[in-house]
């Protein structure tokens, strides 16, 4: 949801904007392709994101719709990834979409004249569990990636970074602001640390911090 807006998908394949501003407002639906096609006869939807803006969706087939919230209910544009998307992230305040798929991260944005692409595509190592989009980075867009054991700083202009990495040890769970990232990490192995939150700096890209010992998975970090 995005200021009282919330966003819905569905297994049928709908994708439906709800206003819980207006007591009397009847949601619509997000229209995939042509008004012609049959609601409900789509993949499901996957991931659905919504800022003050944009909606999209990521279906299981791989395909990624963009909605622009205010020219009307088809999307401004279509991307078809080859595999299913894993992962997917919409900047609060731009217009940027991250996603994954395979062990590609694709970032999507519009150039000057207001045409989207692929602004920037980056290669990974594994399978990418979490993503997110840093807020308020100037010119170039940072996403950060986690994928198993690896987390993976990706700025639009350069390629891949692992930020950190121990063997063995995946994420469990991220989150970003403008300058820090933190991230649940699972402890295994001989060493057993117990679970911890490792905070890190963006600027500096290096652990500030880590917090907790607990003996279960941290599933979500704020």
């Amino acid at each position: 949801s995005h200021d009282g807006v919330g966003i819905a998908g569905y297994t049928s394949g709908d994708v439906r904007v709800w206003d819980t501003r207006t007591w009397d407002y009847v949601a619509p639906f997000l229209e995939s392709e042509s008004e012609e096609e049959d609601p409900g006869m789509q993949p499901y939807v996957s991931f659905v994101r919504i800022n003050s803006s944009l909606a999209v969706a990521a279906y299981e087939d791989g395909i990624l719709n963009i909605w622009d919230l205010r020219t009307g209910r088809f999307p401004i544009f279509r991307f078809e990834h080859d595999a299913r998307i894993q992962a997917l992230a919409l900047s609060q305040e731009k217009p940027i979409v991250a996603t994954a798929s395979a062990f590609d991260v694709v970032m999507l944005y519009p150039n000057e004249e207001g045409h989207w692409h692929v602004a920037s595509e980056f290669e990974v190592q594994k399978l990418v569990d979490y993503l997110e989009i840093v807020p308020n980075t100037g010119r170039y867009p940072v996403a950060i990636a986690t994928a198993g054991d690896l987390v993976y700083l990706l700025k639009a202009d350069d390629s891949a970074r692992t930020l950190h990495y121990v063997y063995g040890q995946p994420a469990t769970c991220l989150d970003v602001s403008a300058s820090q990232v933190a991230f649940g990490v699972k402890s295994l192995g001989w060493v057993y640390e117990g679970n911890k939150i490792l905070v890190y700096s963006l600027e500096a890209e290096r652990c500030l911090s880590k917090l907790g010992n607990a003996l279960g998975d941290f599933t979500c970090v704020n």
